[in-house]
């Protein structure tokens, strides 16, 4: 059986048209009787981050294309019927039955020879169909993300990633572009009306997945943000009667506990936390920690758990602009030291932090080009004895993670030699690196091994960085106003203006910064400056970056 499906189909909060789609009823399929696999390959997102810090750093164009009803494309490898829909009557017989609930008599069915959309198996059927296209025009996937493809023609090449039927490239010149918009069009051809089944491509993506990408040429800058999805989930919790001006996403002075009576508003709360963390997978790593907090008692809301869920809506409404920018231009990318196309990882976490089960959380950030490619706030799996055994089990999570970088970003071309990582406990650097050594290692040995493993063969190295720059840091606890500077250290954009804090670097003036005497501009030093020009009190006029951090803090 299948049913109609109504929806309107918008790009960035804008009308364009309506969609009307009959949909066959998956819920009723039987696992083992009417399909076997499910899985269909999606592009992480912090692949499609990736590839948009390299396309700024490199000043390639970026566009999308749509395949038009794609899961139509595949055809039908074993007998399906299922019951007609709803149809005008006229020409029927009297005893039609439309196998929507109207008509009478025995009804008619009909053998599909095609997918559709509802169908259990049917994104793995057209991802099948998309894979075999890149194979035949001679693109190489990759084993970290099998979305995502590298095509080459002599000097030209192309960056392919998927997501369904939608298809990001990125391509180094507009030969190479041509020929993979012929080579698709082709391959798709036409719908049954005569229109093209292929659509996009003709100009710079302006929304993918729901994220407003713009470009920056001048400047040489990819931003990403959610505005018009956050917009949207503000008014669905009546935003109006919310307080504004929020500096931080959690109150510190709110303790979440698990709540032992009945759940408040279960479903609504369910909804906010799915919404915040596709935010936080996409464009919003300043939501990070206040996301994983509270689906920590997802199964149970109570009255503190919305009073911080509310915090956060609060929030959202000041920063709703908010989004991550990718730098491509030289001069940002030069000083102290040369990081272009270079992997930087910050790692952090705090002790023993969760009331309820007494473990540690783990922060990190992954940045590539001066913005951050992935972040993670995520609860330990077990419980750490001491601070430097809740910093080594986040170096471990971090350095499966840059092993997976290494690898993905080899097969984009783009080799890295060992990977600095910046952690900001003496102790837990120490031990990784065979300085010290204690009976109280015993506990979490092989995970120390396994760090020591990778230094061993040249994955990365672990060096110090003062906690006050650890841009990880916000991703293990929440956030005070006076660390509302640290809200932009992942080069968060907001509203038309970027501030970028990474590496020590200096723009507030035609001077370069000293970390032994003040600026020039003040009498704060350095650090007061930086702090001050953030909150817009110095801010040059005109003035679209700040790089605050220095090498070997």
């Amino acid at each position: 059986m299948g049913h109609w499906v109504f929806a309107v189909k918008t790009e960035l909060g804008a009308f364009v048209k309506a969609k009307a789609r009959y949909v066959f009823d998956g819920n009723r399929s039987v696992s083992g009787v009417d399909y076997t696999e499910t899985a269909a390959n999606m592009a992480h997102m912090k692949s499609v981050r990736t590839l948009c810090t390299l396309t700024a750093a490199r000043d390639w164009d970026l566009r999308q294309y749509d395949i038009t009803q794609a899961f139509t494309v595949a055809e039908c490898d074993s007998e399906v019927y299922m019951q007609l829909p709803q149809l005008p009557l006229d020409g029927l017989p009297a005893d039609y039955y439309d196998g929507c609930g109207h008509g009478r008599g025995r009804g008619y069915v009909g053998k599909l020879r095609r997918y559709l959309y509802g169908m259990c198996d049917a994104g793995r059927q057209f991802d099948k169909v998309l894979s075999g296209f890149f194979l035949q025009l001679g693109a190489r996937r990759t084993h970290m993300d099998k979305s995502v493809w590298v095509w080459k023609q002599g000097a030209d090449m192309m960056y392919l990633s998927s997501h369904v039927d939608d298809v990001l490239v990125s391509y180094s010149s507009e030969a190479i572009r041509a020929r993979f918009d012929d080579a698709l069009r082709k391959f798709f051809g036409k719908m049954p009306n005569g229109e093209d089944r292929v659509t996009g491509g003709d100009s710079e993506v302006k929304e993918y997945l729901g994220i407003a990408v713009e470009r920056d040429r001048v400047k040489k800058t990819i931003t990403l943000h959610q505005y018009p999805f956050i917009r949207k989930l503000l008014d669905s919790f009546n935003s109006h009667r919310l307080r504004q001006g929020r500096s931080a996403p959690l109150d510190d002075n709110l303790p979440l506990q698990r709540w032992e009576g009945e759940a408040l508003n279960h479903f609504d709360y369910l909804r906010l936390v799915g919404s915040l963390q596709w935010l936080v997978s996409c464009t919003r790593p300043d939501l990070a920690f206040a996301t994983q907090l509270l689906s920590r008692y997802s199964n149970n809301p109570g009255p503190a758990q919305w009073d911080q869920a509310t915090h956060v809506l609060e929030y959202l409404i000041s920063h709703s602009s908010l989004g991550v920018t990718y730098h491509g231009g030289s001069a940002a990318l030069s000083e102290p030291y040369d990081q272009r196309d270079k992997l930087l990882v910050y790692v952090d976490s705090d002790h023993r932090g969760c009331a309820d089960s007494s473990r540690s959380t783990t922060g990190m950030v992954v940045m590539l080009n001066g913005g951050p490619v992935m972040w993670k706030s995520r609860i330990q799996g077990a419980n750490s004895m001491s601070t430097a055994e809740s910093e080594v089990r986040a170096l471990s999570y971090a350095t499966a993670q840059v092993k997976w970088f290494k690898v993905f970003m080899a097969e984009l071309e783009v080799p890295q030699a060992a990977v600095r990582v910046l952690e900001d406990n003496a102790a837990c650097k120490a031990m990784v690196h065979k300085e010290t050594d204690s009976a109280k290692i015993v506990g979490f040995l092989p995970v120390k091994a396994y760090i020591e493993d990778a230094i061993r063969h040249g994955v990365l190295w672990v060096d110090k960085i003062n906690g006050k720059l650890n841009p990880a840091d916000i991703l293990t606890k929440p956030c005070n106003p006076l660390q509302k500077c640290a809200l932009l250290c992942f080069g968060l954009a907001f509203e038309k203006f970027v501030v970028v804090v990474v590496l020590l670097r200096r723009q507030i003036c035609d001077r370069a910064l000293s970390l032994s005497r003040p600026c020039g501009l003040c009498d704060l030093g350095w650090f007061g400056c930086c702090l001050s020009a953030l909150n817009g009190a110095l801010l040059p006029r005109g003035m679209t970056s700040l790089w605050l951090g220095h090498d070997g803090l």
